[in-house]
This record gives C-alpha cells, sequence and structure tokens, in this order.
C-alpha cells in the first residue's frame, strides 16, 4: 500500500514516531546505551520512557489500515508497552526498557520511514 492510500493524520502520527525513535537514538549515543549506563542515570530513563510513551501514543492513533499493511511491527505489543509505563511505571523492567530501545525502536523507524518516503 502506498502513503497515498493513508490520511494526513496517520502521516502526521507516523512523523511524531519518527521523532520520538530518533529522541532515543541521540540519547543512547550520548548518554551511552549499555546496562550500567541506563541503570545509573535516572534522567536516562526518565527521558527514555517519555519517548517510548509518546510513541505509544501516537502509533494508538494510527489507523487499522496503516498498521494492517505493516504486520512487520508488533503495534500492538507497542502501544501495550505505553500503557504498561503510564499505569506500572514504579514496576518496570528497566532492563527490558533498554532492550527494547536497542533492539525494537530501530526496526519501528525504519518501518515508519518507508512509510514515509513512499509519499
Amino acid at each position: 500500500m502506498t502513503e497515498g492510500s493513508y490520511s494526513k493524520r496517520d502521516m502526521d502520527n507516523i512523523r511524531v514516531i519518527v521523532k520520538y525513535c530518533e529522541d532515543l537514538e541521540y540519547l543512547t549515543k550520548v548518554h551511552g546505551s549499555d546496562e550500567d549506563d541506563f541503570q545509573e542515570n535516572i534522567s536516562l530513563q526518565y527521558s527514555c520512557v517519555f519517548s517510548l510513551e509518546q510513541i505509544g501514543e501516537h502509533i494508538k492513533r494510527l489507523s487499522s489500515v496503516l498498521k494492517d499493511a505493516h504486520p512487520e511491527v508488533d503495534w500492538r505489543g507497542a502501544s501495550g508497552m505505553r500503557d504498561k509505563i503510564a499505569h506500572r511505571y514504579d514496576s518496570m523492567d528497566l532492563s527490558w526498557i533498554r532492550l527494547t530501545i536497542l533492539n525494537d525502536i530501530p526496526i519501528l523507524e525504519n518501518v515508519c520511514r518507508n512509510i514515509l518516503s513512499d509519499q
């Protein structure tokens, strides 16, 4: 499916998702991405969690048409992570968050960039 098939709202949300993916990449480059860096830096933790929460919020706003066209992304898992962060932050596993940032966010960003490039 081409971008022309997606709504302006979808495309606006995809742009925001890419921006927060870029923010996460920047944060881990500047502050480090190994386990100790993440566990010891509360500013890094809060910044990353905020970005993940925003990504999840904007994923929730995407149409099912767009999500169905890109099954390579676990859209439901990403929006579910947002809910876990928002409602159970005090019990979040920081290692899991860090691995999500390092392993899943680059895939999400790549898919979103491909969607945008189809404009």
